[in-house]
């Protein structure tokens, strides 16, 4: 069985970090050395793909270590349905929306 991706182990790899800003957004603080087309297409990854498992993973009190994706299943706020991330809705279980 394949380990599930985890948008902020990736991000930790290619020397970026992401955060919350106060009015709840992710923003991306990249290292010194990654490229102007790294960043680009880190970007456009993180957009269009892993953006709201990221709130969810960074949603967390000031000065608390952010969630990781098996922490987020494991509490049942993800579930993985035919390979993709989707979030369960707070109205109920087995109610999902599209990530």
């Amino acid at each position: 069985m394949p380990t599930p991706f985890d948008p902020l182990a990736w991000l930790a790899s290619k020397s970026t970090e992401a955060f919350l800003d106060p009015a709840g957004q992710v923003r991306l603080r990249f290292g010194q050395f990654v490229h102007k087309e790294d960043r680009a297409r880190i970007r456009r990854v993180i957009e269009r793909w892993y953006l709201p498992v990221l709130r969810l993973q960074l949603d967390v009190e000031p000065g608390t270590r952010p969630r990781s994706v098996y922490q987020l299943l494991a509490s049942g706020k993800l579930k993985i349905v035919e390979g993709r991330y989707r979030e369960v809705e707070k109205k109920g279980w087995g109610q999902f929306s599209d990530i």
